[in-house]
């Protein structure tokens, strides 16, 4: 069966309507999702867990400088040496992005709660 393009836009409208009606809106995802701030501050496992957390990015932190010193170094001749110097600064540079987020995470629950709660 071919469609008119009237049909087919009423089809796609249709479409987008049941779409909607099923999604939660992003409000009530939050309420959904709701987290009991004494669960995400305070707690000794979740301090312990932020301390592993801290640790772990300054372990990265050194990392990252020696390997820069490295790199600069004029002993690194071979290509292959190099790139792999590069990757791995790439990767904990990437890896320290990701642990701050983690870090971040409480307070950016906290105030976006706050927000959802304003609205």
């Amino acid at each position: 069966m071919a469609f008119t393009r009237e049909e087919w836009i009423a089809s796609l409208n249709e479409n987008q309507r049941h779409r909607r009606e099923r999604e939660p809106a992003p409000a009530s995802l939050l309420r959904m999702a709701a987290v009991s701030m004494d669960k995400l501050t305070g707690s000794e496992e979740w301090d312990a867990y932020l301390k592993l957390v801290a640790a772990r990015i300054d372990d990265l932190e050194q990392s990252i400088t020696a390997t820069r010193e490295a790199l600069s170094s004029p002993t690194i001749v071979v290509y292959e040496e190099m790139i792999a110097l590069k990757i791995r600064l790439a990767g904990h540079e990437g890896a320290i992005v990701a642990l701050r987020d983690i870090l971040a995470l409480p307070r950016s629950i906290m105030e976006g709660d706050k927000g959802a709660s304003n609205g």
